[in-house]
């Protein structure tokens, strides 16, 4: 009795925090997804839609922070440099999953001591190690690139905080979604640049006319 009540217990607690993780990546999926396609849209960037889309997303995110860059007459290609880092990743784990699960059903019957009986077969966990120093590193480098974008991100909207919500960002990235998105509406615009920089043509249209 006291085993199956035990083994309810856990099964539960397996189940409330499964479903407490599914919900808190939906909510920062969605939330980082709002914030950076209205931001997008602001800033006239082309296929902002793109946000929504896994691995392509970041392309949004780039040129966000490219936009604000190219305002301030820095050229930068976050956009460019992120998508890379993430295919690198892609290219580091599709084989080695596969490279793995082809290897799994020997570990299964023999466990570790067919890789650490016969030095032959430890050479066969080789490509695995590699694959995840290699994915390390990559991982690693994106994770440097995100950051610096993501800062550049708050420069333009939330200037004063940009550093905090950033690395604060960093280490809990549901609550840099949260920040994304209640800077959403903030920042300049296009509209806005526009009007301002036309403005004084009108008023030196006036000028001229009167006289």
């Amino acid at each position: 009795m006291n085993i199956e009540l035990n083994t309810a217990t856990i099964l539960g607690l397996v189940s409330a925090t499964a479903t407490a993780i599914v919900i808190i990546l939906v909510a920062n999926y969605v939330l980082s997804s709002i914030g950076y396609s209205k931001l997008a849209l602001r800033r006239n960037i082309s296929a902002g839609w793109l946000i929504w889309i896994p691995v392509i997303r970041y392309w949004t995110i780039g040129a966000v922070a490219d936009d604000y860059d190219s305002q301030n007459g820095i050229k930068r290609r976050f956009r460019f440099f992120l998508l890379a880092f993430q295919f690198i990743e892609l290219a580091i784990v599709i084989p080695v999953a596969i490279y793995s699960l082809q290897l799994l059903p020997f570990y299964l019957e023999y466990g570790v001591e067919l890789f650490t009986h016969d030095i032959q077969n430890f050479i066969l966990l080789v490509p695995i190690i590699g694959g995840i120093v290699g994915l390390a590193f990559a991982s690693a480098l994106f994770k440097v690139c995100y950051t610096v974008a993501v800062y550049k991100v708050f420069e333009s909207t939330e200037p004063r905080k940009a550093l905090v919500f950033s690395l604060v960002g960093a280490m809990i990235p549901l609550l840099g979604s949260v920040f994304v998105f209640i800077s959403r509406n903030k920042g300049y615009d296009y509209l806005t640049a526009y009007q301002e920089e036309s403005e004084p043509e009108e008023d030196l249209t006036e000028l001229v006319e009167e006289q």
